[in-house]
């Protein structure tokens, strides 16, 4: 039996065209819809569904949880990274959260926050544990792109340490992403490469 949320089949279809849908639920298929404006992402995949949602300043203290479960933070990270009533202060400044679903539970969310005009920031993202290895990150990632260049920005940043976080940075290049510039910082007493790179959403 396939896992909850294994890939099958990804077919792009216009809003209006509901055939596809049709033919693959007909043969007992779980469609899920990711969302989009212009066109719709239908995934056919067995035992699960998983779509991405923009999320409101009331549903934040979910995707808050969901952030603690992923970094399990320490105290230090907490104070950096894990203030609710900072989230909701980014949020009140124009910050986009995403949450991705898979049969209604949320299990990955991403968080960028507004820098200055044109300037979207992804401050935080992540995937629990059990719903890793099912391109959840990287439909977060094209998400907040669209949103981003349909909100106006021009430039989307996002910054991680490759010995830390080496599937992020294998999978920002490979979404648009260019590597700016390194630098080395001390975490937790431990001297980390920190990669900072852009993505120019005025490129189409």
């Amino acid at each position: 039996k396939a896992r909850t949320g294994e890939w099958k089949k990804t077919l792009k279809k216009e809003d209006n065209n509901h055939a596809g849908v049709a033919a693959m639920e007909r043969a007992g298929a779980t469609v899920g819809i990711y969302g989009g404006l212009a066109k719709k992402h239908v995934f056919f995949y067995t035992g699960g569904m998983i779509s991405i949602h923009r999320r409101v300043k009331q549903e934040l203290q979910t995707i808050f949880d969901v952030s603690l479960e992923v970094f399990q933070p320490d105290p230090a990270d907490r104070f950096k990274y894990h203030d609710i009533r900072e989230w909701q202060r980014y949020m009140d400044e124009g910050a986009i959260v995403l949450g991705a679903y898979a049969d209604k539970k949320l299990g990955g969310f991403l968080f960028a926050r507004r820098e200055d005009e044109g300037h979207l920031h992804i401050w935080l993202a992540g995937v629990v544990p059990e719903m890793r290895k099912q391109g959840i990150l990287r439909d977060l990632l094209k998400k907040i792109t669209h949103l981003a260049t349909e909100d106006g920005f021009t430039m989307l940043t996002i910054n991680t340490y490759p010995k830390k976080f080496p599937i992020m940075y294998e999978l920002l290049p490979r979404y648009g992403f260019t590597l700016d510039h390194e630098t080395e910082q001390s975490v937790n007493g431990v001297i980390m490469t920190k990669s900072f790179f852009t993505k120019d959403l005025t490129n189409k």
